[in-house]
């Protein structure tokens, strides 16, 4: 069951794919990092009040919660796009494909996780599965915490770890959109 619920989670263990990490970690940790020193210093370094204003969390917060309906959208457009070379498999200059593992239960009911290639259908969706799933996380955790009040000014060093989470978490999933949209606006197409 659990691999099932958090199966939206598995683009983040695609392997064999040139620069995933890149996308994936390095640009939404430095985008991460240029907007809380550009935030603390435009608050001439006020934790604390940044903190208890709420405002960096609550204006990503106020971005994030209109995702999830775009990319439900965007998932079933790629789940049903009448394009036969979406369901080719992937591959490089150098004759590599993009590989998950998927769960398998062989006939005597053994469970093993197989590497299988992915065709850029099955790249898309997961992308945008995971894009879904991670704006209805970065949701909930939010309306979790403000409503608990964590996000105040009495916890201040826990409401700034969660402000730098938030802004991580916000990154990330903004360039992974602009990846998946550079997959349906252009490479998609040749």
């Amino acid at each position: 069951m659990l691999y099932q619920l958090f199966r939206p989670f598995s683009y983040l263990t695609i392997f064999n794919v040139g620069h995933k990490a890149f996308y994936d970690y390095i640009i939404p940790l430095a985008l991460t990092i240029i907007s809380l020193f550009t935030v603390c210093a435009g608050n001439n370094w006020e934790i604390a009040k940044i903190v208890s204003e709420n405002r960096l969390a609550a204006g990503l917060f106020d971005v994030v919660k209109n995702l999830p309906g775009f990319y439900i959208a965007a998932l079933a457009a790629i789940a049903t796009f009448n394009k036969p070379e979406l369901d080719n498999i992937i591959t490089d200059q150098n004759n590599n494909s993009p590989q998950v593992n998927v769960r398998h239960v062989d006939h005597n009911g053994r469970v093993s996780d197989c590497p299988t290639a992915i065709s850029r259908r099955v790249f898309l969706s997961m992308l945008f599965a995971y894009l879904t799933a991670m704006s209805f996380v970065i949701i909930i955790l939010y309306v979790v915490f403000y409503s608990a009040g964590f996000l105040g000014s009495a916890y201040v060093v826990f409401a700034s770890i969660l402000n730098v989470a938030f802004t991580a978490m916000f990154w990330q999933v903004v360039v992974c959109t602009f990846f998946g949209l550079y997959y349906l606006g252009d490479k998609i197409h040749h």
